[in-house]
């Protein structure tokens, strides 16, 4: 049994998916909040507050890379 749809329904049917898909990744984007909060932190930060720690005279907290700057 073939089925022929008209150009129209198939095209729209085609840009669908992508723009349903597309939703869906800003909808995912907003439900994770904040890039500055708990789990989503700017990996940038990481390193900017080890700075300010070797500034105050601390230890820095993140030590788990190579690029970590020197204790």
């Amino acid at each position: 049994m073939n089925i022929k749809f008209p150009a129209m329904i198939r095209l729209l049917s085609v840009l669908f998916i992508p723009f349903l898909f597309f939703l869906l990744c800003l909808r995912l984007k907003l439900a994770t909040g904040p890039f500055y909060l708990g789990p989503n932190n700017d990996p940038s930060y990481l390193y900017l507050m080890n700075s300010l720690y070797i500034l105050d005279g601390l230890a820095p907290g993140f030590v788990q890379h190579p690029g970590t700057t020197l204790q």
